[in-house]
């Protein structure tokens, strides 16, 4: 299962949606989701789309050609990750049917899901998975699937503590049709090496965040056959201010982990920001346009 133990390209990470703006950068727009544009050289990801078009727009103020990209990864379903498939699509219809990117996902990225606080809305992507065959090779996958030999989209993701992903986000629909508690076993995310250690890209982190370091680390054993040592989280750790007990276990596993920098955005509420960071942890903020490099 081990790949090459050689630490290739470099990689460098373009914030092209998230909930915060840059108040520097006042023509970048913001919006409630995620899409982070990943550059190793001649393989370009972008990881999620966000809720709308606005990457598109966003990516062109950054310098970012997205006729270059090669691989979409979406972390999981919702539409704040998803929504903007068909406005790329709509945008870059010719481009996108003669290349065919790769689009890599969890086998349930397609389902529907509903919220049903106040009210049942639809909350999945909507779109259906023969359409997007068109423009995209579709590797839908719940295995650890390795776009470099440096990156790696991690699949489901074993959810083994007692604390996290204990209530469902909604509901879905089963292979029989029948509506269920959705606990988004589609959440995923990616890790990549580097020469100092491995740096975590989350999403929306559905699945938990200490149960994604914990499945990252093992897999990365498993592929790099090296002792995995997480140095950089990157992205939304879904965490409240209000979730005391959450808050708090969360700490503890983090203080185990030696994790030398998180850089935290999208659905991570100001109080669990300032919670971790009053602990010691060092933390600092995502915003939309933001440009981090390894």
């Amino acid at each position: 299962m081990g790949t090459s133990n050689k630490v290739g390209a470099k990689l460098k990470l373009s914030v092209l949606t998230d909930d915060t703006a840059d108040r520097s950068f006042p023509a970048i727009r913001p919006e409630h989701g995620v899409c982070y544009h990943i550059d190793l050289g001649t393989t370009k990801v972008l990881f999620d789309l966000g809720y709308s078009g606005v990457f598109i727009e966003n990516a062109a103020l950054l310098g970012i050609d997205l006729k270059q990209v090669t691989h979409l990864c979406l972390s999981h379903g919702h539409n704040d990750h998803a929504g903007g498939l068909l406005p790329w699509i709509r945008s870059y219809e010719k481009d996108l049917s003669l290349r065919r990117p790769c689009l890599i996902s969890h086998k349930n990225v397609f389902n529907r899901k509903l919220k049903e606080d106040p009210h049942e809305v639809e909350t999945g992507m909507g779109i259906d998975k023969n359409f997007i065959e068109t423009f995209f090779h579709l590797n839908l996958t719940n295995e650890p699937f390795s776009i470099t030999d440096d990156l790696i989209f991690l699949g489901q993701i074993d959810r083994t503590n007692d604390f996290e992903n204990k209530n469902p986000v909604g509901k879905t629909f089963d292979v029989s049709g029948k509506l269920i508690d959705d606990f988004c076993l589609d959440d995923s995310a990616l890790i990549y090496r580097t020469e100092k250690g491995i740096v975590l890209i989350t999403a929306c982190s559905h699945s938990g965040i200490c149960n994604i370091i914990k499945y990252a680390e093992k897999i990365a054993k498993e592929k790099w056959e090296q002792a995995p040592h997480i140095t950089t989280v990157i992205g939304g750790l879904h965490l409240k201010g209000n979730e005391t007990d959450l808050l708090k276990k969360t700490a503890e596993f983090f203080k185990t982990k030696n994790i030398e920098k998180f850089y935290i955005g999208h659905c991570t509420e100001f109080k669990a920001k300032a919670y971790l960071l009053n602990l010691g942890f060092n933390i600092d903020e995502l915003h939309v346009g933001r440009e981090i490099s390894f």
